[in-house]
């Protein structure tokens, strides 16, 4: 059964080319907030958009399981560290997708520095490995991307994220993420993002996040092509917080993520 298993998982990811592939994955490596919203990059204060780092108050550590579409198989598990301090603010992410005979294993990590009260600028490196048991050896490779994020006021901040830049694979397949968050009250967020691959391939999103009381969070999103909407909540205690996350893709079913993040 779990070389059935493998066999179709591989067979899938054997139609797109390497690095696209990893592209993919590299989608389910968001935090829970972000996928709540939509899958938002440019926005997202962690390690995505290396230059958001900047703007952390406190450092904190994160553990989370995405299960895409129902099956263990694949299931992503993750490690996250980020250390914003006054010298450079930095980031190390870990993570693992599949199983033992079809996997993906990354590292990330990326740094960033204040330019100015309001822009910082940000770079990270992503290592990729992937193991395939219809292939001998395991094939790996590095990507590189740089990010903005403009803190223009307490209600308005933007980010731009480009992903991909630098590569060893073949297919560079470089990402351009711009974004826009908006307060429209002292506790709700709207958040707009596009992305493209400056080629064909766009798509749009929006996200609500919503904080009910000082401890409960509400969020909302929708992205296009193909149209995905989300739904997730948060709920922090002390030093502590939950986050859950819930994808509803039309046709290949439900997904969902949870994560535990600790402030130090």
């Amino acid at each position: 059964m779990k070389r059935m298993y493998g066999l179709t998982i591989a067979l899938i990811f054997s139609f797109i080319p390497f690095s696209q592939a990893l592209s993919m994955e590299g989608e389910t490596m968001n935090d829970v907030r972000s996928l709540s919203l939509g899958g938002v990059r440019a926005l997202n204060k962690g390690l995505t958009n290396p230059a958001s780092l900047s703007f952390l108050s406190r450092p904190q550590a994160t553990i989370a399981v995405f299960n895409r579409f129902q099956m263990s198989e694949l299931n992503t598990s993750i490690g996250q560290l980020l250390f914003p301090n006054r010298m450079i603010d930095a980031g190390l992410r870990m993570s693992y997708f599949g199983y033992e005979e079809y996997n993906l294993f990354s590292v990330e990590a990326g740094l960033s520095k204040k330019l100015n009260p309001v822009i910082s600028l940000g770079a990270k490196l992503l290592y990729l490995n992937r193991s395939n048991f219809l292939n001998e050896n395991a094939e790996s490779g590095i990507q590189a991307g740089a990010g903005l994020f403009f803190q223009l006021s307490q209600a308005i901040s933007l980010g731009l994220l480009a992903e991909n830049l630098a590569s060893t694979f073949e297919e560079k397949n470089c990402r351009i993420h711009l974004g826009i968050n908006y307060q429209m009250l002292n506790r709700c967020n709207v958040l707009f993002e596009c992305c493209s691959d400056m080629k064909k391939y766009i798509h749009l999103i929006a996200g609500f996040d919503y904080e009910i009381t000082e401890q409960l969070n509400f969020r909302a999103g929708i992205r296009t092509n193909p149209s995905v909407p989300t739904l997730g909540a948060a709920y922090s205690f002390g030093r502590f917080s939950i986050a859950l996350c819930f994808e509803l893709h039309q046709t290949l079913g439900n997904s969902s993520a949870i994560e535990v993040q600790y402030l130090f």
